[in-house]
């Protein structure tokens, strides 16, 4: 499988796991801090997979890559609040710009590491 299938299904996989939290969201008790709180936790996560891996593989210098995929995503997540009709706040954005820092970070990271 190619590395441009398994991080679009990874990044798929981000999709589907903030759909499904949504959902749990909107039919249990459970507070808004906590959900938000998880999601931002995933997202990191599974972004800092996907800049590891593909910078990892990459001959190029890993904060571009990382830049390039954190913009890319919060672009996507950015689309998908304006499509939905979000208001976008101080948070919103706080949050766009800790997915690209965490994206540059493992994208970093993984060009130190020794093969």
């Amino acid at each position: 499988m190619s590395k441009l299938k398994k991080n679009l299904m990874l990044f798929g996989f981000i999709l589907t796991i903030n759909l499904f939290i949504s959902i749990l969201y909107l039919f249990t008790n459970i507070s808004y801090n906590i959900i938000s709180s998880i999601l931002i936790i995933i997202n990191i996560i599974f972004l800092s997979i996907i800049s590891f891996n593909i910078a990892k593989r990459s001959k190029q210098k890993g904060i571009f890559i990382g830049l390039e995929l954190g913009i890319i995503t919060s672009i996507v997540f950015l689309l998908l609040a304006l499509i939905f009709k979000y208001e976008i706040k101080i948070n919103s954005l706080l949050y766009y710009i800790i997915i690209i820092l965490s994206s540059m970070l493992a994208a970093i990271f993984s060009k130190n590491i020794k093969k």
